[in-house]
């Protein structure tokens, strides 16, 4: 008979982690692609405040959403998945921040409605309590760096 140390605190000690290590990977995967397409397409323009800057967030999107895609077809794990989860849900809430981050307020309502959108999602599709926990524990840990001025 399995503990509930093993059914619970593991796979969520292991989400946990995991899914902090995807999140470093993927922002290293987002700093290694922004870089090769400066380099390539926009070696000497001023980025700052400039649309290029949105086009090369929203090309980083359409990337993990793709990882993405193919991570949750597969056949791996639910902890693992549960993990990666972590990963689009805070490309998604970082874009949110860096999209509206003159207006805090209405940045953090559309983050909101995202994770009540992702929330809603899981509960429609009866997905593992894994999923709600790494959703909300990558939320909450961008909300603390983001009420602290924090960056990332």
């Amino acid at each position: 008979m399995k503990s509930k140390f093993w059914k619970i605190f593991l796979p969520a000690v292991i989400v946990a982690v995991l899914g902090f290590a995807l999140l470093n990977a993927t922002f290293m995967l987002d700093f290694w692609w922004q870089s090769c397409l400066k380099f390539i397409f926009w070696r000497n323009v001023e980025l700052t405040g400039n649309w290029i800057m949105a086009v090369m967030q929203a090309s980083f999107i359409i990337i993990i959403a793709l990882i993405s895609w193919l991570v949750y077809r597969s056949k791996i794990g639910t902890i693992f998945k549960a993990a990666f989860t972590m990963v689009p849900v805070a490309i998604v809430l970082v874009f949110d921040g860096i999209l509206f981050f003159r207006t805090p307020a209405l940045a953090y309502s559309i983050g909101a409605v995202i994770m009540l959108g992702v929330l809603a999602l899981f509960y429609y599709k009866k997905f593992p309590w894994l999923y709600y926990y790494s959703v909300l524990l990558v939320a909450l840990g961008l909300l603390a760096l983001g009420l602290t001025g924090t960056d990332i």
